[in-house]
């Protein structure tokens, strides 16, 4: 393997001879890292970890949890409250779309997340732009990439992709519809 050091690409063996060469003494999992003019020695996981610790960007997980953990006053709700929630959300809505579950074939459809923005966002849904009845996988598809859009556009934090919808996968389901709740709780408190 080959590591960018001073500027210069360098092989494993070459580092090695510069190292004997220059007797510069590091230990054999540090690497020489040139900053503008500046040489430090350091350990390559001292520095993953170093930086780690600085930076925690948002994930996807933790933004859910939170959205979780705030709907149950500081104590996460389960996944049965939610689909209780999404169903309730529809029927009073009159949809006629309903889930069972986070692995519901039904979500491939996109038709349960769509049918809920159109609930708790009145008017975000253009349904002239929504497929129903018999679905080919294009549509599926692109039912999905307009859910997420109209999530998002609404102002849902939701990190899913089409695909995780139309490949009904469970925790990115999970996701959306938590998202979707938190907005939708948003909107019926204020």
């Amino acid at each position: 393997s080959s590591i960018l050091i001073g500027g210069n690409w360098r092989s494993e063996s070459e580092r090695g001879k510069s190292h004997a060469h220059t007797g510069s003494g590091l230990a054999a999992d540090e690497e020489v890292c040139t900053v503008q003019t500046h040489t430090f020695p350091f350990s390559l996981r001292h520095l993953s970890h170093l930086l780690l610790s600085f930076y925690h960007p948002p994930t996807p997980l933790r933004y859910t949890l939170q959205v979780l953990s705030d709907l149950g006053d500081g104590e996460k709700i389960g996944d049965q409250i939610i689909i209780n929630w999404v169903n309730t959300q529809l029927k009073e809505g009159g949809k006629d779309s309903q889930i069972s579950s986070f692995k519901d074939k039904l979500i491939s459809t996109s038709l349960p997340v769509i049918d809920l923005l159109g609930t708790i966002a009145p008017k975000s849904i253009k349904e002239e732009l929504v497929k129903r009845g018999e679905l080919s996988d294009a549509d599926k598809l692109n039912n999905a990439k307009y859910a997420i859009t109209v999530s998002r556009k609404i102002g849902a934090r939701v990190y899913a992709l089409p695909d995780d919808l139309v490949e009904v996968k469970p925790k990115m389901v999970l996701t959306v519809f938590a998202c979707l709740m938190g907005r939708g709780m948003k909107k019926a408190d204020g």
